[in-house]
């Protein structure tokens, strides 16, 4: 069985089961998605076993287990029917059936990327060992990658009303190892680095700190999350262009920019009232 195959059997399988979950009762779903979790993670560990060495049982394998718990909790938000498009009601039948066709697409774009995400991490664990030139275009998409991830998981956890200090401590939580693998994977050393384990620290604490200010701010779910992910894009990308040697004045200036511009432009669409 080649690896690419079980890329493609791996993610076939995830997909599908986090897609019958729709029909567990909402009671249920969430057992299902810690099954799925722990089924995320054995099954990575098969895929890409001949390659995992050192703390690579751990760094190669966080982005597949978290882009399962994500997507999972993420799909708990999906609605059920959808009674308006365009302004047009619907019938509840076309309505439910409507909302079904959008699940099923949300799978199978989790497919894809999970599909993706073993390419990348494939590319991460053989450039450990050696040269290759597909290097480049994976940081990028384990970069996107991970900010996706992070999307999932913010809205979630904004979704679930928690308290304020809940909020941070799990925001800031979750993201440890999303910084972690995503700070790793620009040196892929045998161990974790002091400065790789300091920038994720870092990292985390600003998005635990990002969480904390926006559990008292007037904004709804996506939006809360959207700019979670936007401390997480800039933070992540400046700490992986320095790590890389790559950070210069006008890459400060544009990740700077980008948070400046959604900055002000969750200011301007929170209703104060």
């Amino acid at each position: 069985m080649t690896k690419r195959f079980k890329f493609v059997l791996a993610s076939g399988l995830m997909a599908l089961l986090l897609w019958a979950m729709q029909f567990v009762v909402p009671e249920h779903r969430l057992q299902v998605i810690i099954v799925a979790v722990v089924l995320s993670y054995l099954l990575s560990v098969w895929v890409l076993f001949e390659d995992l060495k050192g703390v690579e049982w751990i760094t190669i394998i966080i982005l597949p287990v978290f882009y399962t718990l994500g997507a999972g909790l993420f799909s708990l938000f999906l609605p059920e029917s959808v009674p308006r498009i365009l302004g047009q009601r619907l019938e509840a039948d076309v309505a439910r059936l409507v909302a079904s066709l959008i699940r099923a697409l949300f799978w199978v774009g989790f497919g894809l990327g999970y599909y993706a995400i073993y390419l990348t991490e494939n590319i991460f664990s053989v450039a450990a060992i050696r040269t290759i030139q597909l290097l480049r275009a994976a940081h990028a998409v384990g970069f996107l990658l991970t900010l996706l991830v992070g999307l999932f998981l913010f809205h979630a956890l904004v979704s679930f009303k928690l308290p304020f200090w809940a909020l941070s401590l799990l925001a800031g939580g979750m993201s440890l190892p999303l910084f972690l693998q995503g700070n790793w994977s620009m040196q892929l050393k045998e161990g974790l680095s002091r400065r790789v384990w300091l920038y994720s620290l870092v990292g985390a604490l600003i998005v635990a700190e990002a969480a904390l200010a926006l559990a008292f701010w007037p904004v709804e779910g996506l939006t809360a999350a959207l700019m979670l992910v936007t401390v997480m894009y800039v933070v992540l990308g400046l700490s992986q262009q320095y790590l890389s040697g790559r950070l210069f004045k006008n890459q400060m200036n544009e990740y700077v920019a980008v948070a400046v511009m959604v900055l002000l432009a969750s200011f301007y669409i929170t209703s104060w009232r």
